[in-house]
């Protein structure tokens, strides 16, 4: 089974049933995940700001900003048949959470949440699954093939969602 490793930032769609797409070390950022289960195609962004106000998207990868991550990932999934449009999508998201010394900072893991769940809205999806917020920093596998999304948090046991 290959893995496809989504950096911060970064965003990646699999169509093979012996693929997965993993992300590590999720802190204050989000990963959101797109499964369309009917035509086998799933996605994840690895979203690490909620807006891009001020910067130039451009300059940083597709997935690290929450107002056109998950607009880009929509669109590399149709590029594989898969669209809100052609069919049910899932969505999961997971992190979001405050670590270490972001804890008493500005809510970056809240902000990154509520930016996604906004961003999703604007394409009329919502997640159906969630594990967000705590202090743990986290890890997800999608299996492309099972469609299953585990979350592991270290000195923890993995959690499906």
């Amino acid at each position: 089974m290959s893995t496809r490793l989504v950096q911060i930032g970064h965003l990646a769609v699999a169509t093979r049933p012996d693929e997965r797409i993993k992300t590590i070390g999720l802190g204050s950022c989000v990963a959101v995940i797109i499964i369309d289960a009917i035509r086998g195609v799933a996605g994840m962004a690895h979203v690490v700001l909620p807006s891009a106000r001020g910067d130039d998207p451009a300059s940083k990868p597709e997935g690290y900003y929450a107002d056109t991550a998950v607009t880009v990932l929509l669109k590399k999934m149709s590029a594989h048949g898969s669209s809100p449009r052609t069919g049910p999508l899932t969505v999961k998201i997971t992190g979001g959470a405050a670590v270490g010394e972001q804890r008493n900072s500005m809510n970056i893991g809240k902000r990154n949440v509520l930016a996604v769940k906004r961003a999703l809205w604007r394409h009329r999806l919502t997640p159906i699954a969630e594990l967000v917020g705590g202090h743990d920093a986290r890890t997800v596998t999608v299996d492309v093939g099972t469609q299953s999304v585990v979350v592991t948090v270290p000195n923890k046991e993995p959690e499906e969602l």
